[in-house]
């Protein structure tokens, strides 16, 4: 043996018989074992991390050439912020323009103006760009919660748009375009102001909550009604009146389903009512299936190889959750009491002898 060196079959018994070691860091069956690095850093670094989870991505590629015959598996809290990254770039390549793209769809059905369509998509977009540039000013941090603020955001200004422009098109042939304009504006100024203050108040709420993420969220939103409002009943109004733009009222095909839909719905409301009140009652009873759990790793799917990872680990070592105690010695000789030493002796021979405790 070469000098400072121990055998291997001592340290293996040495670590077999530290208890926090076996299912922790290492399996009875000597077939998976962990390595717990710590890494200091300043927090509101994020290029720090991002360099160490690319130096740990090429020591797991240069891991697996070396050696074919074993997995190496990547996770931690370094690890799930680079998760969060990964999955925000791709709502945001993939989810946001497939939302804008279904979004431009439906409208043109509606409106059948491509004009209008531009109109709605282009407040939409400048209602979401204020939203994060008011976020970057005030230092709101962007993450893949808050992120769903470009959704939430999109929906409701199409909503207070769309809302606006079909009144302006039931009256354009009517009273002419500039009356049409103003009443609409008269019409759903109102209804608009009233359905923006509530949601404001309801995603403002979100500031009691204690995860910063939904706070943020929160807040994104709530800035976002706001430029939403302006843009809805001021900008686009005096769009309207500077730019004539071309605006069509229902086609015959859309009159006239609509007009059917009134006749059948008169014709049925009783029994569309009872329907209505027995299939909510059963949602209503079901609502006791549900769940609370907050299991962070399974915001992701199978497709983010941090969630491989940390089923991987949580399978056959410690995984990421922990739960810890805090005893409070109420004698005089603190934590060195022998009645207080004996309890937590009993408690840890009750643990052990459950077996999910690790």
């Amino acid at each position: 043996l070469e000098e400072g060196r121990l055998p291997l079959d001592v340290i293996r018994e040495y670590a077999f018989r530290d208890r926090s070691l076996v299912s922790g860091m290492l399996t009875g069956d000597e077939t998976v074992s962990a390595i717990h690095v710590l890494f200091e850093f300043d927090r509101n670094n994020d290029k720090s991390r991002a360099e160490i989870v690319s130096a740990l991505q090429m020591m797991k590629s240069g891991m697996a050439s070396f050696s074919g015959d074993q997995d190496v598996y990547l996770t931690g809290s370094i690890v799930i912020d680079a998760a969060r990254k990964e999955a925000t770039q791709r709502n945001l390549s993939f989810l946001v323009p497939l939302m804008y793209f279904l979004t431009v769809l439906f409208l043109g059905a509606l409106y059948r103006s491509v004009p209008l369509v531009l109109l709605t998509v282009g407040v939409a977009l400048l209602t979401v760009a204020e939203m994060l540039g008011t976020a970057g000013y005030l230092g709101i941090t962007l993450s893949s919660n808050s992120m769903s603020s470009i959704s939430v955001m999109t929906g409701i200004v199409i909503a207070a748009a769309s809302h606006l422009l079909v009144q302006i098109s039931q009256r354009v042939e009517l009273t002419g375009y500039s009356e049409a304009v103003k009443e609409g504006v008269r019409l759903n100024i109102k209804p608009i102001i009233l359905t923006g203050i509530t949601t404001f108040i309801a995603f403002l709420s979100m500031n009691m909550s204690e995860l910063p993420p939904l706070r943020d969220l929160g807040n994104l939103v709530a800035i976002g009604i706001f430029f939403s409002l302006v843009n809805c009943l001021i900008l686009l109004p005096c769009i309207l009146l500077t730019v004539n733009v071309t605006i069509r009222d229902f086609s015959v095909w859309q009159v006239q389903w609509f007009r059917h839909y009134g006749i059948w719905l008169l014709k049925h409301s009783k029994k569309c009512f009872a329907v209505i009140v027995i299939l909510s009652s059963g949602l209503i009873f079901c609502s006791q299936l549900n769940q609370v759990r907050d299991n962070f790793a399974h915001y992701y799917d199978e497709s983010f190889d941090f969630r491989v990872a940390n089923d991987f680990a949580d399978k056959h070592l410690s995984g990421l959750y922990t739960l810890e105690y805090s005893f409070e010695s109420l004698g005089g000789e603190g934590v060195t009491s022998v009645e207080y030493l004996a309890d937590l002796d009993r408690l840890v021979v009750w643990l052990k002898q459950h077996e999910k405790v690790r």
